[in-house]
């Protein structure tokens, strides 16, 4: 679960965008690697907002665990990696035949709930705060999604 938590972090997200957005990039895939950009940069900006806004204290951590510093509404890993994974889902979707977009969805769909899972069973989060994150993320991938639409439709 540990595993799972670090993957989910903002350090170890910026690095596996990083590498998407240079795939895209040298495949001469310049929106998708746009796109990859926004997704986990606003899904950072909106995450620091939320727990501004909404500052919650943390539940005890089980396995003596530290406490993070930051508040615990919403889970930044939660919020975070469903913005990178499922949006790598839909751009790898755009670019790739049918097999290999459904398999990048159900890996992408996986790893966002293990994510979540990990800071449930770490005692690092409270249930509400991991669906608020995926929630928060789920906006922010749909208003990307309109975004990448309006773009192709006005050039």
């Amino acid at each position: 679960m540990m595993l799972a938590s670090d993957i989910g972090t903002a350090r170890s997200l910026a690095l596996q965008d990083l590498i998407a957005i240079a795939l895209f990039w040298f495949r001469r895939r310049r929106r998708q690697a746009v796109l990859a950009a926004l997704s986990l940069s606003g899904a950072i900006v909106l995450s620091s907002a939320l727990k501004i806004a909404f500052p919650r204290a943390r539940p005890a951590p089980y396995f003596n665990l530290a406490v993070p510093p930051s508040s615990s509404f919403p889970s930044g890993h939660a919020l975070e990696s469903f913005c990178l994974y499922a949006t790598l889902a839909w751009l790898f979707a755009t670019v790739s035949g049918p097999f290999p977009a459904r398999l990048a969805a159900w890996i992408a769909a996986l790893a966002i709930l293990f994510i979540g899972f990990s800071r449930l069973y770490l005692g690092l989060h409270y249930p509400t705060d991991v669906v608020a994150g995926y929630a928060a993320g789920a906006v922010w991938t749909a208003l990307l999604a309109i975004f990448q639409t309006k773009l192709y439709t006005c050039g």
